[in-house]
């Protein structure tokens, strides 16, 4: 029993949305993955300028030890629920990505 009504209810919450993921299926989970990889390159710069405002980080070690681990971990989670290629053209989202050992953009077909 906790003493915050507050936090017990967004543990209730991500507990339900947990739930709600594990039951998801490959294009909700790649649709989500895709969608999040956007919001962290979207605001990469804004991300950068708080860590160094909030912490006194250099953006470039926050880079290295925050942005591109995530980054490439999330890519990874996309690459290994990419569906099965076939030869029908078939209508594909794609989301861009940076590699983990450049700053060049890939694309990813989901």
């Amino acid at each position: 029993m906790t003493l915050d009504p507050f936090n017990d209810a967004l543990f209730a919450s991500h507990a339900a949305t947990a739930l709600k993921l594990r039951e998801s299926g490959a294009p909700e989970r790649r649709r989500k993955l895709a969608a999040l990889l956007d919001a962290i390159l979207e605001r990469r710069d804004v991300i950068l300028d708080a860590a160094q405002a909030d912490l006194g980080r250099h953006p470039a070690e926050t880079n290295i030890i925050e942005l591109l681990p995530l980054i490439g971990e999330v890519t990874t989670r996309l690459l290994a629920i990419l569906p099965v290629r076939s030869n029908s053209s078939s209508s594909r989202s794609s989301c861009s990505c940076v590699t983990p050992h450049s700053t060049s953009f890939c694309s990813v077909a989901l």
